[in-house]
């Protein structure tokens, strides 16, 4: 069977052929790199061995020190407080004596073990570094294509590429001041353009600030005894709502195609993948009759709203809104309805944790377990310095990639209009900036945004760009940085106390005041592997700030 065959039923596809072959295609580039990069797996297993013995000799003299400390800390507690007794005065002698003695010799050897503990350890990284440097940021994608054909990645998101996209598409990539690009990964599925972004985001919330006031009064009381005054004393409590900035990151794939340009519609997860199939019917049978007496109310209103016959898909699919219902039957045939309704009653790996929003040409996918997922492209590595700790992590890192994103681009690969329809070429010839929005905003974000944001600033900040031209072979860019800075303020809010006075609780809380800072930088090229004057290695990009 072909591949473009097997993708009718992507999920199958997967489970069938795709999972293994790219775990073998994982194995098989690991074991590559290792023999091209000279690494002998058995002498740093030796090296490692060696430096895990030194870490136990270090623990064993940090402990002798630790007991050391200890002793002397009681010599030192019983002797002042026996200093009128002989007893005293004998302890304090003898703990110095300790100091002067034992208690030095104790820390030279701890500091001799942690000496050679470091220097093991890095004799053990020294041997892995030729193949930690082999490790870059495009290995698991290019691991991806090698599995599937039919997504390639590209290298970077290149102006003309960025301005093809948001002309011919009707949208643009970098335009919400609310989020900023982190990481990005960009290509096409069947020659389709498409963009995985890992957003920084920002959104205002609330939070609950409180207060206290203790009051005193004297309360008057009657009783067969007479009259007697009584001192109380009270804790009254208030709190206020405010408005505060909050923090997150989260991950979109955006696929742009022609395919049912005109369309426009919504799904979010349903839990029916963990129901029964008594409780699916009910669920279902529930679907049905409701999709029926929508579809009268829209023929006594004289608008056109057809139920499907697949009430199942309906049900799992979970759409209720939509505005052409042309377009909605072409892009969900009889199959992709089929491969849907599987698709989203998996248990395994992620269940229907899938978001879709479809606006016009612009289809976007947010799921639950990308959400968690670092997309950059490679494994965090550190310092790490055991080969089959990196081997483990780079396999993990890798398989967990493609599985991931995968799951992502089946929910488009079970329609299969998306697979078969290829967007016209597009001939306009209008940008003029070397790297697009998404692009440098990666690049300055990986420069961190405590360098760009205001010094009031008392939260993180959202960068944006705004290209002014291109000159010297550079991009000319403003990087606005937009944060927050947090004034403290105290509001008094009326309580009402035991005695019937109101009384004035003071809460204090933080006024968050919107803060905007311009730097200007130029943005160029490197060649590969030499060193970036801003100390961030992103797609051969480097920027000087010019202000």
């Amino acid at each position: 069977m072909s591949e473009q065959e097997s993708l009718l039923e992507p999920i199958k596809y997967y489970k069938s052929e795709l999972k293994q072959k790219h775990k073998e295609n994982v194995d098989a580039y690991f074991e590559s790199e290792t023999k091209e990069s000279k690494v002998n797996p058995d002498e740093n297993k030796e090296a490692v061995n060696v430096y895990k013995s030194k870490l136990k000799t270090l623990e064993g003299a940090k402990k002798a020190v630790h007991k050391m400390n200890v002793k002397l800390g009681f010599m030192l507690f019983f002797g002042i407080i026996l200093i009128p007794v002989i007893i005293g005065i004998l302890l304090l002698v003898k703990r110095s004596k300790l100091k002067k003695n034992e208690a030095i010799e104790l820390k030279k050897k701890q500091d001799k073990a942690e000496k050679e503990a470091v220097e093991a350890r890095d004799f053990a990284r020294s041997l892995v570094e030729p193949l930690l440097n082999r490790i870059h940021c495009g290995v698991a994608p290019m691991l991806m294509e090698k599995t599937i054909s039919f997504i390639n990645f590209d290298e970077t998101l290149t102006g003309d590429e960025a301005f093809r996209i948001e002309k011919q598409y009707n949208t643009t990539l970098a335009n919400n001041v609310d989020e900023s690009a982190l990481t990005i990964q960009t290509g096409h599925l069947n020659n389709n353009p498409f963009v995985v972004r890992q957003n920084h985001i920002t959104s205002m919330g609330t939070e609950l600030y409180t207060g206290v006031l203790v009051v005193t009064y004297t309360v008057t009381t009657y009783s067969s005894e007479g009259k007697r005054e009584e001192v109380r004393t009270e804790t009254l409590h208030a709190s206020v709502t405010k408005p505060k900035p909050f923090y997150s990151v989260g991950t979109s794939l955006d696929y742009y195609t022609t395919a049912a340009p005109k369309l426009d519609i919504s799904r979010s997860p349903t839990t029916l993948y963990l129901k029964s199939e008594k409780e699916i019917k009910k669920y279902i049978d529930k679907i049905d009759a409701e999709e029926t007496k929508k579809a009268q109310k829209a023929i006594k209103k004289g608008q056109s709203y057809t139920k499907l016959a697949n009430v199942k898909f309906e049900s799992f699919f979970n759409c209720n809104k939509r505005n052409n219902e042309l377009e909605y039957r072409l892009l969900f045939t009889p199959l992709a309805q089929n491969n849907l309704v599987y698709y989203f009653s998996q248990k395994e790996p992620f269940g229907d944790d899938i978001r879709y929003y479809k606006e016009g040409m612009v289809n976007t996918v947010v799921s639950t377990h990308s959400s968690k997922f670092d997309y950059s492209g490679a494994p965090y590595l550190g310092d790490e310095y055991d080969y089959e700790v990196i081997k483990t992590k780079f396999q993990d890192y890798c398989n967990s990639f493609f599985e991931y994103l995968y799951y992502d681009f089946a929910f488009l690969l079970s329609i299969p209009l998306f697979n078969q329809h290829l967007s016209e070429k597009f001939v306009d010839k209008g940008n003029t900036r070397l790297f697009s929005a998404l692009d440098t905003e990666c690049l300055i974000n990986k420069f961190g945004n405590e360098h760009f944001k205001h010094e009031d600033s008392a939260t993180d900040a959202i960068l944006k760009t705004k290209f002014k031209g291109h000159k010297n072979g550079c991009d000319l860019v403003d990087v606005y940085a937009f944060s927050y800075e947090a004034v403290p303020q105290v509001e008094t809010v009326p309580v009402i106390a035991g005695n019937g006075q109101t009384y004035l609780v003071p809460v204090n809380y933080f006024e968050y005041i919107p803060l905007e800072k311009v730097t200007h930088i130029s943005v160029y090229n490197i060649k590969e592997g030499e060193p970036s004057k801003c100390g961030v290695n992103y797609r051969n990009m480097d920027f000087e700030i010019i202000n």
